[in-house]
């Protein structure tokens, strides 16, 4: 549900030759009755969509470094059998979060 918001815009006197705005309850002799126009408060789709892929790009990149320092805890030779195995079960979670966001990310930069 879209949220809609009204805006009062001013009542130009065009009739005077320096167009001053009257107050709302001055009335001008060429004023429009119906100067409330409605706009749309939500933004654009195009800003979503930039800060949703900008968002998912930099997860991608969080998920990339997290991948890579699990990996080298899971070859190094001094952690324990249970930190390496941790370590790689962690660096696989994090390629599938990588791809993941990765993907959402196209997503987003397809649809501008």
């Amino acid at each position: 549900m879209q949220s809609i918001k009204y805006v009062d815009l001013p009542v130009l006197d065009v009739a005077s030759s320096d167009f001053s705005i009257l107050g709302r309850d001055r009335s001008a002799s060429t004023s429009f009755p119906n100067h409330r126009r409605e706009y749309n408060a939500d933004p654009s789709p195009f800003c979503r969509d930039l800060g949703n892929q900008i968002s998912e790009n930099v997860q991608k990149h969080t998920s990339q470094a997290s991948k890579e320092a699990n990996k080298s805890v899971a070859k190094d030779s001094h952690a324990s059998i249970g930190t390496r195995a941790t370590a790689a079960k962690d660096m696989v979670s994090d390629k599938l979060d990588e791809n993941r966001h990765a993907g959402k990310e196209e997503l987003y930069s397809a649809k501008k």
